[in-house]
């Protein structure tokens, strides 16, 4: 089901692919997990689309796929040094009594 009445607010082109990938750099930068797998798969739907278009040459088409195949390794890796880096984030209060 669409928003907005049906009209999909997405562009297909190849600055809003570029736009989500960056997208999904910030999210992991922030370690914001879902927001990174959420721009992700609006980055594949959007090459999805770049590959239906007339526009979309082969050579283009293969560089986006190579560019999703490293960024979803990038997701990967980043959640699995966050999910092994959660000690670091505690802190230990020593208190003595007397």
């Amino acid at each position: 089901m669409l928003l907005n009445g049906g009209m999909a607010t997405q562009e297909i082109t190849v600055d809003a692919f570029q736009t989500l990938c960056a997208e999904v750099a910030d999210a992991l930068a922030s370690e914001d997990w879902k927001a990174a797998a959420s721009k992700y798969a609006q980055a594949q739907a959007v090459h999805l689309g770049l590959l239906n278009s007339t526009v979309s040459t082969s050579g283009d088409s293969v560089t986006r796929f190579q560019a999703l195949s490293a960024l979803k390794e990038a997701i990967d890796y980043a959640m699995r040094l966050g999910a092994t880096d959660t000690g670091s984030r505690f802190v230990t209060i020593w208190t003595k009594h007397n």
